[in-house]
């Protein structure tokens, strides 16, 4: 999922001229890793049923935290 997202950056942005190293630089602190956690289980996936504990990604859109 993540390489899909960078992908459609990288595609799409309007830094089409840049390579590709410059534009992780740029992008990369904005992918965000989702693992959520539920009372019980101080891990994500640790002890958990298999499939309790999925993993996401996303894009942080602003600095208040909102994640697409």
């Amino acid at each position: 999922m993540r390489t899909a997202i960078i992908a459609l950056m990288l595609m799409f942005g309007s830094q089409a001229g840049a390579d590709a190293a410059k534009i992780w630089k740029v992008v990369s602190p904005s992918v965000v890793s989702v693992l959520p956690t539920w009372p019980g289980y101080t891990k994500p996936g640790f002890g958990a049923p298999v499939g309790a504990a999925p993993e996401g990604t996303g894009i942080a859109i602003s600095k208040d935290g909102y994640i697409l």
